[in-house]
Order: C-alpha cells, then structure tokens, then sequence
C-alpha cells in the first residue's frame, strides 16, 4: 500500500519514518512550503500537512525539493481532551522547536550531514550552532541562555533545562508504557540499532520487553520522586519500582535502578540495569 501510493511521484526516495500505531495505514506528510495547494498550517509552527498532488507538481516545475517533505506511516491519535490530560498528568510537556528540525531526513544517532534543505539554508552552519541561535533568539534579554554542546565523540546534546525539556518527558513516558504493558508502543522510542539489555534491533528488543510484560498479571512501573537524573552527556540514570503481582501470585516491590543513553531527540540509544 505505501509502494503503491507513492511509486511514481518525487517522493518514491524519501525515508519513511513511523508516526504511531494508527491512522488505518496510510501516510501522512508534512513541509514547510506554503504554496502548496490543500495543505492545512499546523499551529504557528511553520510546518503545513497534506497537498500531495500540489506538492508533486511544485517540485516537477523546480519551485520545491522532495527533501523537503517529511513522510509518516500511520499516527498518533487521541479521542477529544485525551492528550490535554496526559499533560495535565506530566506525561507530556509542551514545547516549541524550529521546524527545521521537525524536517530532517536523517537518522537521530549519527553525525550524518543535515538534508539538503538545511544545507541549503545554512551552507556553513552546522545543525547545533543553528539550534543554539534559535535558543538565543527565544532568551528574553538578562536571563540565562541554555546552550547546545557539540562533541566529535557524540552528536549535539542540550544542557541542563533543555537537555531536560527533551529527555525528562520521554523518560517518564517509558515508564507509562511499560506499566501498560505496551511492547508496541516503546520501539517507536527506540534510535536506530537502540540496544536495550542485551537485544538490539526493534524485533529484539520488543520481544524482550514482551517476555518481561508476559510475567505479570498486573504490574506498575513507579518512577521515585526526582528518580530521573539527566546529565549533560545524554545519559540518564533512573530510580523507580516494580510494583505488581506475577502469573504465579508471587507479589512483588522491588526497587531498580536503570541507566539510558538518549539520542539529541530523546530516543533510547542502550538501556542497562545499575
């Protein structure tokens, strides 16, 4: 279904990245070209959704680029006042980011070269230094500006609040999804080649989680107050519980400790115990 919607048109080339696990299998897509005809703005974000055929024919006409546009198999959805909960709850914290980034056509994990459209834009300006002026520009004058670090052993991470902003959120919602026993839901987390306990590889690491979920009759993953402590390089060490009851009845409340290395966009690059 997917080869066949796309086959033939500017985009048959483009990654396809997962958007979650609904939307009845189609594709999705967003960009940052206003001119194209029954796209749809998202918020005040700069990023429009939709308008394929229009899209099609800026890029046959050299008015677009196909890098330009961000495809997704499927979605995430929430049922009306669903996802303002989950807020009001912490599982979500809101935040804005330039759209470029929202864009990139690459894998998270690597130090691979921007898409071409940031090339573009900003030929000599790598991608931590463009992110930097945009957290300076947002920084109302006399406050303290949280910067991005770049290393040549590890891509950009943020420092301190917005390290924070980025990872703090994901952690928890790992939490949340392992107390639902949701295996499915934790690999659009997972980086590329993510090794998580040993099992590297979505397939490998769902299974793993599939076979720890697969113990209990019920079960909570309880993240201890302050239990999430991010450092400037990406890793996280996490403090929480398991609090449940096995198949066999046996009850059990132990405390864990875990230690993740995230990516620059919070995706789970190894998971290990402490």
């Amino acid at each position: 279904f997917v080869t066949v919607q796309l086959q033939g048109t500017p985009f048959e080339d483009n990654p396809l990245f997962r958007g979650g696990s609904m939307g009845n299998d189609r594709i999705c897509f967003i960009h940052d070209v206003a001119g194209v005809q029954g796209s749809q703005p998202i918020g005040d974000s700069g990023l429009r959704m939709g308008g394929l055929e229009s899209a099609s024919q800026l890029i046959a006409n050299g008015e677009a680029h196909g890098e330009q546009f961000k495809f997704f198999f499927n979605q995430c959805e929430w049922v009306p006042g669903a996802l303002e909960r989950e807020c009001e709850q912490g599982l979500w914290r809101v935040g804005k980011v330039p759209h470029e980034l929202c864009l990139r056509q690459v894998a998270s994990q690597s130090d691979r070269p921007m898409d071409a459209k940031l090339k573009r834009k900003t030929p000599d300006v790598p991608l931590w230094a463009m992110m930097n002026a945009e957290i300076k520009a947002r920084t109302p004058p006399g406050e303290e500006r949280e910067v991005v670090e770049r290393s040549a052993e590890r891509p950009p991470v943020f420092m301190n609040a917005q390290k924070k902003m980025f990872t703090t959120m994901v952690i928890e919602r790992i939490y949340a999804l392992r107390s639902e026993r949701d295996a499915v839901g934790l690999v659009p987390l997972l980086d590329t080649g993510a090794d998580v306990y040993g099992a590297v590889g979505n397939d490998a690491v769902q299974a793993l989680f599939e076979e720890e979920f697969d113990q209990y009759e019920e079960v909570t993953y309880l993240v201890n107050d302050s239990g999430i402590d991010v450092e400037d390089d990406g890793t996280v060490v996490v403090d929480f519980v398991v609090w449940g009851t096995k198949k066999d009845g046996t009850s059990v409340a132990e405390n864990r400790r875990e230690q993740f290395t995230m990516s620059l966009y919070g995706m789970i690059r190894t998971l290990k115990a402490l």
